[in-house]
């Protein structure tokens, strides 16, 4: 994929994407998950629940997270299968399996149980076949006493359903043979001809019963699952319905009358009944019979409860029937067969038979009931669970030092431990144990197995640092190891600024940070629209080779671009080779500030990356001005210093001498307040600021000490106006003047004068050319006077 180059007034970026460095933690190895908590059994279904379903298997291992205060085990039972039909007489139904909760089994973690699904009931086959009996489902808290569902060691049972014959329609589970707090029955069909299998019991009630023919010769729908509704009997050659699931939809449609094959009943879905096979009754006169089979029944619906796959299941519809009366010809008739029941627990519906009726020259010839009733479905065994909230696991991943002063860490939640964090965050230190001197930072609440970071500033350059990562729920506070890292050396500056890559587009080192530290090697991040941020840390890069550094103004090593795993990449990006002769490089060879020419190489898939609007900006040294009070400070009085900086500084101090008065300056800006000396006099303060280079500035503070001043018309020169090139005399009288004043003219005198208190003193200026302004400074005081130039006069 090619992008068009814009111009750099033209860039434009994903302003979440770029917002901060911090956002890196989105790239872990750990990214946020929707789930609340790992489930040692299951999945998790919301609100910290776990959920799995036991459908085949002898033996169950309780999950390391059980919890005997918050349980459920639901079983239902295997439905019963459906009978096949004679060629005179129609099959009868399976019956649905039962349902059976227990709530708060306890059972012990890592325990082996037994348990038991249901088989589901086989169909009846052939001329007549009985359906077989579903099998019974149970679960039981050891591996003794299990051997069938009254056993002892049962804790939740449901029978399976009986299967049907030619005479007489299977039974349903029945609620009194099971075991569990909660109960109900499947469903029962009736024992008239082709009727339609059971649903199944379920959470909602008992499973429904299917119909029958009604003395139509088409076949009943199956009955609804668990609370449903009951299928409807057949009308005349129309299939019944299948009966309603418990929210009234469902239902298979019946099948209708055709020749010579009439239309099998449509299944039915969550948990809805199959509809009955459509049938065919017709009476022949001087037509020749014929072959004639009646409709299948429709498959019961799948069960819903639990999920769009597991619930408890509607029955099979039974298969239409075929009447026909004929006066020629030979008639071949043959019942459709019942259909299976719905999983889970759904009862299996009956074959239809056939009736032939000749006179004149007809004959029977082959009548075949339908060969097949329905199987019934298996059983199922659902367990739900919500795990006791424990401490959340925590990891305390890595750190990334950007500046001197500057560090993120990285830390992730492995396991939620049954609760969402409601707090979590750092706590670090310069103690190795964490015992003293820590800091904490808090990020607030986390979703799940999240990953998270924080930034910190106000950190000394050169100093091993000690963290870990803390999680709280509602179980207590989990901490991850604790870790180290060294903050950066004093830096050198950062690149700024855009690469391009005509394959990828734009790389963006503006708003992300990558530091040239003093020992040259690169930290930090660009971005790039198309393939994510991109690492120049020694961490991310070493699968690639070596650190990335600038050196004499020339750029080498790897970078990473750290989401390329994902797509076959390895993301290596080399930024210079020597041997070969490329990559980006400052002008002068030194890395001073400038604008690299050159380019860096992608691998194909990023291709040449033109270096040409990065600029390295050197980190300049930081600036302050510092003032006091503008009148005396009595001796031993409180009073304040306030200052300004500039280029970023990172630490800072105000001195007195040899005396620190103010340790941690608030930066950039700020005040403080600071106690005067007891003894009157003049004193000097000085402050200092760093960001790896120092800049200071200082200020004087009068304590106890009356203040400079000088009256109206006390300064003044004499005579006030002067020829060009001639001198004047300057006149002063001071109160309390400092040790040394000074007097500037604007024509370039400059003097330094001693002042004796009240009295009067006078200097000569230099020569003056023009009119000039010459202004007395006395500490806070000051006056100006003006000496005039007196024009020539010329004779004509």
């Amino acid at each position: 994929m090619k992008f068009t180059k814009l111009p750099l007034s033209k860039q434009t970026h994903r302003a979440a994407a770029i917002a901060a460095v911090v956002v890196l933690a989105a790239l872990g190895a750990n990214p946020p998950t929707a789930s609340a908590i790992t489930c040692g059994f299951g999945t998790d279904i919301g609100g910290g629940v776990c959920r799995g379903y036991l459908t085949s298997g002898t033996s169950w291992t309780v999950p390391s997270d059980w919890n005997s205060s918050n349980n459920t085990i639901e079983v239902i039972g295997g439905g019963g299968g459906g009978a096949s039909a004679t060629a005179a007489t129609s099959g009868r139904a399976g019956g649905g399996g039962a349902y059976s909760k227990a709530t708060n089994v306890s059972l012990t973690p890592g325990a082996s149980v037994a348990y038991v699904v249901g088989t589901a009931g086989t169909a009846g086959s052939g001329s007549g076949g009985s359906g077989g009996t579903g099998g019974d489902t149970y679960f039981c808290n050891s591996t003794s006493n299990c051997a069938s569902i009254s056993g002892t060691a049962v804790q939740a049972g449901a029978k399976g359903g009986g299967g049907g014959t030619t005479a007489t329609a299977g039974a349903g589970g029945s609620s009194a043979s099971g075991v569990g707090g909660t109960k109900f029955s499947g469903g029962t069909s009736s024992n008239n001809p082709r009727s339609a299998g059971a649903g199944a019991a379920g959470p909602s009630g008992a499973g429904a019963a299917g119909g029958d023919a009604g003395g139509a010769t088409a076949g009943g729908g199956g009955g609804g699952n668990g609370g449903g509704a009951v299928g409807s009997n057949a009308v005349t050659t129309t299939g019944g319905a299948g009966g309603n699931n418990i929210s009234s939809s469902g239902s298979g449609a019946g099948g209708t009358t055709a020749s010579p094959t009439a239309n099998a009943g449509t299944a039915g879905t969550s948990g809805g009944g199959g509809g009955g096979g459509g049938g065919i009754n017709a009476t022949l006169s001087n037509v020749g019979c014929g072959t004639f089979t009646g409709g299948a029944g429709g498959v019961g619906g799948a069960g819903t409860e639990w999920n769009t796959t597991h619930g408890s299941g509607g029955g099979g519809g039974s298969g239409g029937g075929v009447g026909i009366s004929s006066n020629s010809g030979t008639c071949n008739l043959t019942g459709g067969n019942g259909a299976n029941g719905g999983l889970y627990g759904g009862g299996g519906g009956a074959g239809g038979a056939v009736g032939c009726f000749v006179n004149g020259s007809g004959v029977c010839g082959t009548l075949t009931g339908g060969t097949s009733g329905g199987a019934g479905a298996q059983g199922i065994i659902v367990i739900t669970y919500t795990p006791p909230v424990v401490v959340p696991s925590v990891s305390t991943n890595f750190a990334e030092s950007f500046t001197p002063n500057t560090a993120t860490l990285f830390g992730s939640i492995t396991a939620a431990g049954g609760a969402d964090a409601t707090q979590s965050g750092f706590a670090w230190s310069t103690v190795s144990t964490l015992a003293s001197n820590v800091s904490t930072t808090t990020l607030g609440a986390q979703t799940g197995t999240a990953s998270f970071n924080s930034a910190l500033s106000g950190l000394s350059a050169n100093t091993t640092y000690y963290f870990r990562a803390y999680a709280t729920n509602s179980g207590g506070t989990g901490y991850g190891s604790i870790q180290s890292f060294a903050s950066d050396a004093n830096r050198q500056g950062q690149l700024s600024g855009y690469a391009w890559s005509d394959n990828i587009g734009w790389i963006s080192f503006i708003n992300s940070v990558v530091a040239v530290n003093n020992d040259n090697t690169l930290a930090g991040y660009a971005w790039s629209d198309n393939i994510g941020w991109i690492s120049f840390n020694s961490r991310d890069v070493a699968a690639c080779g070596s650190t990335a550094t600038l050196v004499d103004g020339a750029l080498s090593g790897w970078a990473k671009a750290l989401a390329a795993d994902n797509n076959g990449w390895d993301g290596c990006i080399k930024l210079g080779d020597s041997a070969l002769g490329y990559g980006p490089a400052l002008p002068g060879g030194a890395n001073a500030s400038g604008t690299f020419t050159g380019y860096a190489w992608g691998s194909d898939i990023v291709g040449w990356i033109d270096f040409s609007q990065v600029t390295f900006i050197e980190d300049a040294a930081p600036a302050c001005t510092l003032s006091g009070p503008a009148s005396s400070v009595t001796p031993g009085a409180a009073f304040t210093l306030t200052w300004m900086s500039a280029n970023s500084p990172t630490s800072g101090s105000v001195v007195q001498g040899a005396t620190t008065v103010i340790s941690n300056p608030t930066l950039p800006d700020g005040s403080g307040s600071v106690t005067a000396p007891s003894t009157s006099g003049t004193y000097l303060y000085t402050m200092s600021v760093s960001n790896g280079s120092t800049g200071t500035c200082n200020t004087s503070v009068d304590v106890g000490t009356a203040q400079p001043s000088i009256g109206s018309g006390d300064f003044y020169s004499n005579p006030p106006r002067v020829r060009a090139g001639k001198t004047t005399m300057l006149y002063w009288t001071v109160s309390n003047p400092p040790a040394q004043c000074s007097i500037v003219g604007t024509n370039g005198f400059n003097a330094n004068i001693n002042p004796t208190d009240g009295v009067q003193g006078s200097i000569a200026t230099n020569a003056i050319t023009t009119n000039t302004n010459f202004t007395l400074t006395c500490g806070s005081a000051s006056a100006t006077t003006n000496v005039g130039v007196v024009p020539q006069i010329k004779e004509i």
